[in-house]
């Protein structure tokens, strides 16, 4: 194949990463929920696309090609792409942190009846004085 389809090929999987990457944040803004299924599925299959699409690029061989030189504004789109998607990466990371952090809340968050802080209390060791409070 040639390096300039390669390359371009590569921006193309690098715009559908992007919208995908978009279509997670929406996903993660709106219902505060991972996304799920089919949105998993097409994420697996882009992943596998570009990691072929990587080693495609990486077989080129383009620092010891005499005309590197004419490939110097894809490449340079590519990297610029890749920034977009690493920052879009960063902060869907967070937004995943944010709504693990919530589903956990929500499970360790029950109800605390009376007879259950009764319990707690009672399995609860007597505190042990330290030779500080004695020496008061």
């Amino acid at each position: 194949m040639a390096i300039d389809l390669t390359l371009q090929n590569h921006i193309t999987l690098c715009d559908e990463t992007y919208s995908l990457m978009l279509e997670e944040n929406k996903i993660l803004k709106e219902t505060g929920s991972i996304p799920e299924g089919e949105f998993l599925k097409r994420k697996q299959n882009l992943l596998l696309r570009l990691d072929a699409s990587v080693e495609a690029i990486k077989e080129l061989n383009l620092k010891d090609s005499p005309n590197a030189y004419k490939y110097a504004d894809l490449i340079k789109t590519a990297q610029k792409k890749l920034m977009k998607i690493s920052l879009l990466d960063r902060e869907n990371e967070q937004l995943f942190l944010k709504c693990n952090a919530q589903e956990h809340i929500k499970l360790s968050s029950r109800p605390k009846t009376p007879e259950r802080i009764r319990a707690l209390y009672k399995n609860e060791p007597t505190p042990i004085s330290t030779d500080h409070e004695n020496q008061e």
